[in-house]
């Protein structure tokens, strides 16, 4: 059994592997989050940027974002693609100065998303919001300060999100136990290395085996909700179909949680100029 915690990539259900429970939610949802939120601020919205980095899990990112833009009826103003560690941006910028987007979307490594977002706080153009996913982890504003403000993120756990737990500890129990055992900040990766754990000796007690295939099967059926939110995956493939990818913006140097309604500490401000955050709500 692989209890999959980390690995997001589609792929990884798609190629008949039957010993992988994903915990996490798809890689060709992230961004789909955020454009649904967006699009519930501003129904006009209508050209979409993206800058996606040549990995593996970027393309998933990207062409889950592409489909759904597509689907919505919106304008894929500009998709652009880059080798990962790119040091100027400012081409690529450069190349929709004529014709700005609405939004700008990107996806790379955490390195690439932080000198992006560095030089739009630098460069002020006029988008209204920019959403990256490397902005969901507490490194981002630690590394920009307030160049952060304004900046949207997919999100797969917040501690912020209260979800009616039925298995195992609270949110704010686990975080107590993840601060008095260990050092490195609270993100979401080691949220979902401790789910995983969760599941993994839930299914242990469904099946009150540890034989494989009755494991597997016990993890096929269950659903439960832990402080990561819900579980539950596709019996055959293995992937994840219950947990949803969470909104996330920065927010005077402060990451909030701002999306979904249910969920949310805080109204997301909109629109956000990249190293800003206008003090309202809607277009």
């Amino acid at each position: 059994m692989l209890w999959n915690h980390g690995g997001s990539s589609d792929e990884i259900f798609e190629r008949g592997y039957r010993w992988t429970v994903g915990i996490a939610s798809l890689a060709s949802r992230y961004l789909v989050a955020v454009l649904e939120l967006l699009c519930s601020i501003e129904p006009a919205l209508q050209k979409i940027a993206l800058f996606a980095a040549k990995t593996g899990f970027a393309s998933q990112v990207a062409a889950g974002a592409l489909r759904w833009i597509e689907a919505a009826g919106l304008e894929s103003s500009a998709f652009r693609v880059y080798e990962t560690g790119l040091d100027d941006f400012a081409p690529l910028l450069a190349a929709i100065e004529a014709d700005p987007p609405d939004v700008l979307l990107g996806v790379g490594r955490f390195a690439d998303d932080v000198r992006l977002a560095r030089l739009l706080a630098e460069s002020k153009p006029p988008i209204k919001a920019v959403a990256l996913v490397g902005a969901a982890v507490g490194e981002f504003g630690s590394v920009l300060g307030r160049a952060a403000d304004g900046v949207f993120a997919p999100s797969q756990w917040e501690l912020a999100a209260r979800h009616p737990v039925d298995c195992g500890p609270s949110g704010r129990e686990f975080a107590a136990k993840w601060a008095s055992a260990a050092h490195p900040p609270l993100d979401y990766p080691g949220a979902q290395g401790y789910a995983a754990g969760l599941i993994a000796t839930r299914c242990v007690e469904e099946a009150a085996s540890l034989e494989q295939s009755s494991l597997r099967e016990a993890a096929g059926r269950l659903r439960c909700i832990t402080f990561y939110g819900p579980f539950g995956i596709d019996p055959l493939s293995g992937r994840q179909i219950a947990h949803s990818l969470l909104v996330t913006q920065w927010q005077h140097g402060t990451k909030k949680l701002v999306w979904p309604p249910a969920l949310a500490e805080t109204q997301p401000r909109y629109p956000a100029p990249p190293g800003r955050v206008v003090e309202r709500f809607g277009p």
